[in-house]
Formats: structure tokens, C-alpha cells, sequence
């Protein structure tokens, strides 16, 4: 039986990212093979912070950058925080 997958999953699924999740981090990456690159969007739970960065060669944490969001990214980022319940408060 697949697990049921929610609104923001399904949008980040869409634009191609895959999800995972070590400790307090949940992260949607998406791979670009032909550059060599990974996009990363994760969500830190204990501190409800938001990293989005850009990796190059093999994901190697020194060669990182922001990643520059599209319109759809912030929206599935925006949805997912809602979800998870950041604005509750």
C-alpha cells in the first residue's frame, strides 16, 4: 500500500525533487545530472528554519551556493511549511 502523499509533496514531486529526511532535517533535492549540480530546499525543524542551496560536484558541502528559487519552488516551500504547522503560532 503507497503511502498518501501531501499537497506540497506532490508539488515538489512535480518540479522534479525527490524527499528525504536525516534527524531534524526533512530535504526535497533535486539532481542535475549534466551539470553536475543537486538543488537542495530543507527544513530544519527544531529552529523552523529554511536552507535552499545549489551544490556542485557530487553535492561537496564546499562547493555550495544559494539556490535561486522559481516562483514554484517558494510556493511548494511556503506550502510545506504550512503543512508541518510553522504557522500555527
Amino acid at each position: 500500500m503507497e503511502k498518501k502523499i501531501s499537497k506540497a509533496e506532490s508539488m515538489f514531486r512535480e518540479l522534479g525533487y525527490l524527499k528525504g529526511t536525516m534527524g531534524t532535517y526533512t530535504e526535497f533535492f533535486n539532481r542535475y545530472p549534466k551539470t553536475n549540480e543537486m538543488a537542495s530546499i530543507s527544513f530544519e525543524s527544531k529552529s523552523k528554519t529554511i536552507m535552499a542551496s545549489l551544490y556542485q560536484d557530487n553535492n561537496k558541502l564546499q562547493k555550495s551556493r544559494a539556490l535561486a528559487m522559481t516562483s514554484k519552488e517558494l510556493e511548494a516551500t511556503y506550502e510545506y511549511a504550512k503543512e508541518i504547522g510553522w504557522f500555527d503560532e
